[in-house]
């Protein structure tokens, strides 16, 4: 089957994008073909049922009479024909694109995000030999930034080609007059097209990422495409980012990089997208590829995939120069807290935290830290200890990652399972290690990050809280002051106080919802006061007695950061 897919965008403030699908060259005679759009994305494991941005799908024949396409499930519809009377099937439908994140299209007036998964539809039992997308763009916008293979451009209308439906889903596309900027390293052109601000000059940016690109294929030898894309948003309040196998998505608030920390988090972000090339889009479970786009693609492995990558990330910006190790080991230091602060720790394991992504990780609401734990936080911790382990093997995370690439060059076509993963650290290390990898990676015990970072001169120093830690979040919302979250087991779960309560006043003096970050701060330990609280209409009256302030991990230091700098590089 050919199939060619026109899209036109001549009214883009409407947010509307109009698709023709022309399909021919039937693999067999029949009387119906079935059809689908996505309900998920790869790489981001929650079904976002985007066919509910369809209003309608029209059919036709070679002759342009109407053909019955019937809905056959939320994202599938089945077209029907007298037989033997249709030689080829065009396919009309508008999709609405008006949401600017990673993982959905956003159209208006100043350019077009296309983000394959809620645009494109597939064809079901059918073997697609080729497929071309045609693009008529609003005539004052001049470029297109997109991992596809441009066939070729007249005027203002644009044609790209895909190897195959996978590749057509896995190519975002950045339409408008956006910056655009080329580097090129081993050979293989690297473009950055940047819509949106930022206060950071465009030259350090470009430098930067450059840097970021040299540092990882410095690991990882010869680039696995022809050539790569960085698509990066800067709006603000943004933050995320997602992958593809020639390319990246990433939104940032541009306004924040002159802020040291918010820059270097910027560059960890950049180094996390890029290196997924490698792990997850090619190195990968079972489970991830060849996916099935229309439901729920489960894997407990997300611990390799988002954690090993979030270990790295923020490693590579250390290599690459473009951070301290003072800087690096600040960012060790908050996710040990993050960490601590999580009881889903006790509750969760790896494992479980990657096969419940679908319902849990994306759809986070008041008791999730109670109950999950994120792998990609505890995953990235446990190969900075996986990496500490391997030294003492005269070994180093690198090389657990070059097996990991052999392996896929071994066999692309089919993902990894965990026994394969553990038989890597077994080899570089021994059974029992394995074993106890094994239990981090399905347990929930606790594991000693601070005796493994021992082995690379790092140290912690834990200090007294400034002010109480009560073990609860409140936020402000339409000028109430709400208790957002309340930690299992601490303070405010045990005496008593829901998520959803509203906090009124304080022995009687009034709190404010401005006051939300400072509330806590006016009280003092092993101290009674009684709260007045508002929950489900009622006025409560609660006298409680505070806690002792508890120590917390301030900073981890290098004793030796010749050594720490050496065993990290």
């Amino acid at each position: 089957m050919q199939i060619n897919y026109f899209a036109q965008l001549k009214q883009p403030h409407t947010h509307l994008v109009t698709v023709d699908v022309f399909l021919s060259d039937f693999e067999e005679k029949q009387n119906y073909l079935d059809i689908f759009l996505p309900v998920w994305s790869p790489g981001s494991y929650l079904v976002r049922e985007y066919s509910r941005h369809i209003a309608v799908m029209k059919g036709y024949d070679q002759d342009r009479n109407a053909l019955m396409v019937e809905k056959t499930n939320k994202s599938q519809w089945r077209v029907h024909w007298e037989w033997g009377n249709v030689q080829s099937i065009q396919l009309s439908y508008e999709v609405y694109c008006h949401e600017l994140t990673v993982r959905t299209s956003h159209v208006d007036s100043e350019h077009a995000f296309l983000h394959g998964p809620t645009l494109w539809i597939g064809v079901l039992n059918q073997s697609v030999s080729s497929i071309h997308l045609h693009l008529d763009c609003p005539e004052h916008w001049k470029t297109i930034s997109t991992a596809l293979t441009l066939k070729y451009k007249e005027n203002n209308q644009w044609c790209f080609s895909a190897k195959d439906y996978d590749e057509l889903l896995d190519s975002p596309l950045e339409l408008g007059n956006h910056f655009c900027e080329t580097f090129k390293v081993k050979d293989k052109t690297h473009e950055v097209a940047i819509y949106g601000k930022s206060f950071l000059p465009i030259n350090t940016l470009i430098a930067d990422i450059e840097t970021l690109v040299k540092t990882e294929l410095a690991l990882m030898s010869d680039p696995p495409y022809s050539h790569y894309v960085f698509i990066v948003h800067f709006v603000p309040a943004l933050f995320g980012g997602l992958e593809h196998a020639q390319s990246t998505v990433l939104q940032f608030d541009g306004r924040t990089l002159l802020n040291r920390k918010e820059y270097v988090r910027w560059l960890g972000l950049v180094a996390h997208e890029y290196f997924h090339t490698w792990n997850v889009k090619r190195i990968r479970p079972r489970a991830l590829g060849p996916f099935d786009y229309q439901q729920e693609n489960y894997t407990d492995m997300l611990w390799l995939a988002e954690g090993l990558t979030s270990f790295m990330d923020d490693l590579f910006v250390l290599r690459s120069g473009l951070c301290s190790i003072e800087e690096y080991l600040e960012i060790q230091k908050d996710n040990l807290q993050r960490y601590y602060a999580t009881y889903g720790r006790n509750v969760q394991s790896l494992a479980e935290s990657s096969y419940d992504a679908w319902i849990k990780f994306y759809r986070p609401e008041e008791n999730t830290a109670n109950i999950t734990v994120s792998y990609y936080l505890k995953g990235g911790l446990l190969f900075s200890a996986l990496h500490c382990v391997l030294l003492t093997y005269g070994h180093r995370i690198d090389d657990f990652i070059l097996r990991l690439w052999q392996r896929y060059c071994d066999n692309p076509e089919q993902g990894m399972d965990s026994e394969e993963v553990l038989a890597i650290i077994e080899d570089l290390t021994d059974a029992n290690m394995r074993q106890k990898i094994t239990n981090w990676i399905y347990g929930t015990d606790d594991i000693d990050f601070l005796s493994f970072y021992q082995i690379m001169a790092i140290a912690a120093q834990w200090e007294e809280a400034k002010e109480l830690d009560l073990g609860c979040k409140i936020e402000a919302v339409n000028g109430r002051l709400m208790l957002k979250t309340v930690q299992r087991n601490a303070w405010a779960w045990n005496s008593g106080l829901n998520a959803g309560d509203e906090l009124l006043a304080i022995n009687g003096i009034r709190i404010y919802p401005e006051e939300a970050e400072k509330w806590m701060s006016f009280l003092a330990p092993q101290t009674e006061y009684l709260f007045l609280m508002a929950r489900l209409g009622k006025v409560l009256e609660l006298k409680l007695l505070t806690p002792d302030k508890e120590k917390r991990l301030t900073q981890l230091v290098s004793s030796n950061q010749e050594k720490t700098r050496a065993l990290l590089s």
